[in-house]
């Protein structure tokens, strides 16, 4: 496959949709073909809306994945564009595993099984504290679990070479930071 796959992570409020934005704009400016997705995608609703246990979220996340994989990621990745996707395999851990407790066993083989072998080249993970409350159900939780959410992205940044954190804060500076590292990443 000549494309990429570039994950944007981080909880919400942060500014991943804003990023996405803006670095999309800057790759079709310069002739790069590209589009953006998210996850979860095809059963957002169903996940973001109804109140389930953790082990069945994580069904749910890792089905949406695979159908992402299949039918958005892989066709888009053998044409060659360059794929921005607001949250992937990172989220999984962060949120389920360090967020709600779930073994990190569980999470990683759901993981292999739904990204179909399918990982981003890069991932950016925007930190910043939480800034919003967006009202589902997964940005409700407690200062607590967010706590151990961004633990876990602390956990990934340190565990894999392609995890890089940028602090999020400025939108211009924060852009201007993505551009530089995925930059690097296109040319290297």
């Amino acid at each position: 496959m000549s494309g990429k796959l570039i994950a944007f992570e981080g909880l919400d409020g942060t500014g991943k949709t804003t990023q996405i934005q803006i670095l999309e704009k800057r790759l079709r400016d310069r002739g790069i073909p590209c589009m953006s997705t998210r996850e979860p995608r095809f059963f957002r609703s169903l996940i973001l809306n109804h109140n389930f246990d953790p082990a069945v979220d994580l069904l749910l996340f890792g089905a949406d994945r695979a159908l992402h994989v299949d039918r958005v990621i892989r066709p888009a990745l053998e044409q060659g564009l360059v794929v921005l996707c607001d949250r992937y395999a990172a989220s999984t851990i962060a949120y389920q595993c360090f967020g709600h407790g779930l073994p990190i066993q569980h999470c990683l083989a759901l993981n292999k099984i739904a990204c179909r072998g399918i990982y981003p080249s890069l991932s950016i993970w925007l930190d910043f504290q939480h800034a919003h409350k967006s009202g589902d159900r997964f940005e409700q939780q407690s200062s607590d679990f967010f706590r151990r959410v961004h633990n876990g992205y602390r956990y990934l940044e340190f565990r894999n070479p392609k995890f890089i954190r940028v602090i999020a804060g400025d939108i211009e500076v924060t852009a201007n930071a993505i551009a530089q590292i995925v930059d690097a990443k296109l040319m290297g």
